[in-house]
């Protein structure tokens, strides 16, 4: 085999470099429920960073006290929140910060489900299904769960119950760990390699790009050797 092809594989296998040293956290995750909010709170402050350190999504970090810009606290006491990760993923875990102002709404009772279409759920196994209750106004630390390492795009939590609120439940942060599972076109022809081309050295791929429409394989942000490693080794393949 080529040197040049060996050296690729490697890099794609052991990614050297500050992509690497990088946490497992789950980017880009956005978050839809059919609870609807309550005190003018959204759905949306449970998995963009706010209240977290530097308002920026992490596995860790104390979450700071509650306001309507960084918490949620839903309309119903029961219902489901349908997290899109934005990609196939390995999910190793999850960080929970549960609601941390009336500690009523704390959701308590809940199941993990998972899909790789977003619409056919099925039931995670190993999950937790007993949340803990957050503080009183003030602020609160992540409680972190492993999850068994099955394959999703969406995950959905169903919330069954709270800690005493007649009409609300809710979350301060929810934010997941998990590794990405590259999908690459099924036909790599030259196109592929012209499209990968086009973005190539591109540091801005997000959800809101569809990852630099497809070209950051791994979605770690940029277009660089380890997609076109990736790339190289679906071809030998």
């Amino acid at each position: 085999m080529n040197k040049k092809v060996i050296i690729c594989i490697f890099t794609a296998i052991f990614p050297m470099g500050p992509a690497a040293l990088q946490a497992l956290l789950i980017p880009g995750v956005t978050a839809t429920t059919d609870m609807y909010s309550a005190g003018g709170t959204s759905v949306t402050n449970i998995v963009n960073g706010s209240g977290l350190p530097g308002n920026t999504p992490a596995l860790t970090g104390t979450h700071a006290l509650p306001n309507a810009a960084n918490v949620w606290s839903s309309g119903y006491k029961y219902g489901s929140v349908i997290f899109n990760l934005h990609g196939l993923y390995h999910l190793n875990g999850v960080s929970i910060w549960p609601f941390n102002g009336n500690n009523t709404v704390c959701a308590r009772e809940v199941q993990w489900l998972v899909s790789t279409d977003g619409t056919h759920f099925t039931p995670m196994p190993e999950a937790p299904t007993l949340l803990p209750q957050g503080p009183w106004v003030s602020p609160v630390a992540p409680t972190y769960y492993l999850l068994p390492g099955v394959q999703a795009t969406h995950v959905r939590l169903d919330i069954y119950d709270n800690y005493g609120h007649a009409s609300s439940s809710g979350f301060a942060e929810i934010q997941f760990d998990g590794d990405f599972v590259p999908v690459l076109p099924p036909d790599i022809d030259l196109a592929e390699v012209a499209h990968l081309s086009a973005w190539w050295g591109l540091c801005t791929c997000t959800a809101n790009n569809a990852f630099c429409g497809g070209a950051d394989y791994n979605h770690s942000g940029c277009v660089d050797l380890i997609d076109l490693c990736l790339l190289v080794q679906d071809w030998l393949e």
